[in-house]
């Protein structure tokens, strides 16, 4: 299958990718192998507190897509992590679980782009890829214009991956943690909007979920032990289509952080 490049320099390159990724799903199986594969190096113990194990099989048996958000400890190895939890936890979603990754990722030269389309990932414009400092003023504001318009478009179709029944995993800090592992950063407001305006089309609710990760206290934790990672879930907030952005944000920043700090003293003692 010919996948379409992925840039977002002009309104055409944008729609042709977000048109292919909110419609493509490879086949489950070659996904459930891909993950176990990812799981031979990358394989998170998993926790949950509270009520999250029961929420968790009472979604399964409704069949309940969840807006699973993640903190992001570093800027490769969590999409990985994501995708053997995924393996792990909703075997039988595994081929409709989005992931979001940087766009980065499906050019890269060390690692095949046939990964991420197995991997059901969707990928995520970032302005430092495309608008320089060196460049004129009227390059900078065309492409500014352009990358507002590749996250409108990435906004519509995460909003549409869930409506449609499909999981979707996302790292809610706005860039990966450069200080204090154990602490969550500034996170983004833009999952919560996707997570009403998808309850709204399905007419029904949907489960934020916050997972959180543990790879160790320092950053020389984390560049050694990327492969040694611990995750606890906590329990979900249930979006309806009268929640409100704030509400989300605030309950899932402190379900978050608590599931974060969990799964640190969790690896701190085994």
């Amino acid at each position: 299958m010919k996948y379409p490049r992925v840039s977002f320099e002009t309104p055409e390159q944008t729609d042709a990718v977000y048109d292919h990724y909110e419609n493509y799903l490879p086949p489950q199986r070659r996904t459930q192998m891909a993950y176990a594969a990812f799981r031979l190096a990358f394989n998170p113990d998993t926790y949950f507190s509270g009520n999250a194990e029961q929420e968790f099989a009472e979604f399964a048996e409704n069949d309940t897509p969840q807006l699973f958000v993640f903190n992001h400890l570093t800027p490769w190895a969590d999409q990985f992590n994501a995708s053997s939890f995924a393996l792990n936890e909703v075997y039988d979603d595994v081929g409709k679980t989005r992931v979001l990754a940087k766009d980065t990722l499906f050019r890269s030269k060390f690692i095949p782009r046939t990964f991420f389309e197995v991997m059901c990932a969707i990928p995520v414009p970032r302005r430092k890829n495309y608008v320089s400092e060196h460049d004129d003023a009227a390059t900078q504001a065309r492409m500014h214009e352009m990358l507002d318009y590749a996250q409108e478009k990435l906004h519509d179709t995460n909003i549409n991956v869930l409506a449609k029944g499909q999981n979707l995993a996302s790292f809610i800090e706005k860039s990966h943690n450069r200080g204090d592992p154990t602490k969550l950063q500034s996170i983004s407001s833009s999952f919560a909007d996707i997570a009403i305006k998808a309850a709204v089309l399905r007419e029904s609710e949907i489960p934020v979920t916050p997972v959180g990760f543990a790879m160790g206290e320092s950053h020389n934790h984390l560049r050694r032990n990327p492969f040694s990672t611990v995750a606890v879930v906590s329990e979900s907030i249930i979006v309806t289509p009268e929640s409100t952005v704030d509400g989300i944000v605030a309950a899932t920043e402190h379900n978050l952080q608590e599931a974060v700090t969990a799964a640190t003293l969790i690896r701190r003692h085994r």
